[in-house]
């Protein structure tokens, strides 16, 4: 037997020529007159159907269904209105007064006497009165573009945003750049700081080379000695020089662009890379390193830059729906083997996937499908927004519900 839904609550509302739509069971007090006056006798609820021109309707329990906060993208794309109904009803979640959310809603469309001037409708008005006055500013310019939580990057006005998911994928940072040109080894070197120039080789030095051309950076031995995955005797990487110090010989360092080695020499030396200080015109370029360096570091195990980027990124918001959705493409990517991930990963896995379940239907209305695609590309991507996502609706509605 159907229940009868709750008032307060989201259902979807069963068509014969249309997909299910989103509705809000509404208070009685919410129904216009001439709804009102045709109100049927029996287990009726009343139903507001979340469309451009709200339409109320009183239905049985067998008229409706649970609400899925997971529409079908193919479907969505199809109905006109039924993305803008599910946008609507996931920002009167968020705001947590659905009541008077929607009061608001449709006191809009007809009435334009200003919220402060309408009677309370609880016994404290105090309170109630903050409530509408967080409505009335929430909602005071309904064409205004939603941001969906964190806002997009403003961009530069000195240089124009590259498109930075060129840089984002798995096998992008790890392929050598062809824009060195050949060059002697000993002659010219990238120091940690990236200096270029002539440096006597000592054995107060370790020389990495990087890329088919063995682009030469070299770093403070002190520095390199205090990593245990580059120092222990178990690895046998590092190895000496006779009297010209120290290399690092490690067969992925062949096929890595060193361009993008530069930001991991420079952390070896100062225990950081990229601008000290976060701006709106070094935020993009810094959060780029960060995939950059993120790649070489997962491939060389060095878990003290993970856990550094892990940080560094808390530090770039506002962030970018696809710069996180192309970050995660990498940290998702489990082609070289599963078994038990390391702590940075897990972290950085949250990190991203908590922002992507947050700016769900965002990310779906600017790419779509594509959207689809690429959590069905990484399973593990997607399974973990959704779980996200219904974590998040789950709380949302227990805390409608008291």
């Amino acid at each position: 037997m159907a229940m009868e839904p709750n008032i307060g609550g989201y259902v979807l509302y069963q068509q014969l020529r249309a997909p299910p739509w989103p509705a809000f069971v509404c208070p009685e007090e919410l129904a216009p007159a001439a709804v009102a006056e045709r109100q049927p006798h029996g287990f009726y609820s009343l139903i507001m159907l979340i469309k451009k021109s709200p339409e109320f309707k009183y239905v049985l329990p067998g008229d409706t269904c649970d609400y899925d906060p997971f529409p079908d993208p193919d479907v969505i794309a199809k109905h006109d209105g039924l993305k803008e109904a599910y946008d609507r009803i996931q920002e009167a979640m968020e705001f947590g007064h659905e009541v008077e959310y929607w009061r608001h809603f449709l006191d809009k469309r007809s009435n334009p006497m200003p919220i402060s001037d309408r009677p309370s409708v609880s016994g404290d008005e105090n309170e109630d009165a903050d409530i509408l006055e967080a409505i009335r500013l929430s909602l005071m310019d309904q064409n205004r573009p939603r941001t969906f939580g964190l806002p997009s990057p403003s961009p530069s006005p000195t240089a124009p945003k590259p498109d930075i998911r060129s840089y984002f994928s798995a096998g992008a940072c790890l392929d050598a750049s062809t824009s060195h040109s050949p060059q002697s080894k000993r002659q010219k070197v990238n120091h940690g700081d990236v200096i270029e120039g002539e440096l006597n080789f000592s054995d107060a030095y370790v020389e990495f080379l990087v890329g088919p051309e063995k682009q030469s950076f070299i770093v403070p031995k002190s520095a390199v000695d205090k990593r245990s995955y580059f120092s222990s005797r178990h690895h046998a990487y590092l190895r000496t020089k006779g009297t010209e110090g120290w290399s690092i010989e490690i067969p992925s360092l062949a096929s890595m662009n060193p361009d993008h080695f530069k930001h991991v020499a420079k952390y070896l030396e100062n225990d950081q890379f990229g601008p000290p200080h976060i701006t709106d015109e070094n935020r993009v370029d810094a959060f780029t390193e960060c995939a950059e360096a993120w790649v070489i570091a997962d491939t060389l195990g060095m878990h003290d830059l993970l856990q550094h980027i892990v940080h560094k990124l808390n530090e770039l918001v506002p962030w970018d729906p696809l710069e996180v959705l192309s970050f995660a493409t990498i940290a998702f990517d489990d082609t070289n083997g599963g078994g038990i991930l390391p702590e940075e990963h897990t972290e950085l896995r949250e990190m991203l996937a908590g922002f992507l379940a947050d700016q769900y239907y965002r990310v779906l209305s600017m790419l779509g499908m594509n959207f689809v695609k690429k959590m069905n590309e990484f399973p593990g991507m997607g399974e973990m927004i959704h779980t996200k996502l219904a974590e998040k609706y789950t709380l949302m509605k227990k805390r409608n519900q008291n």
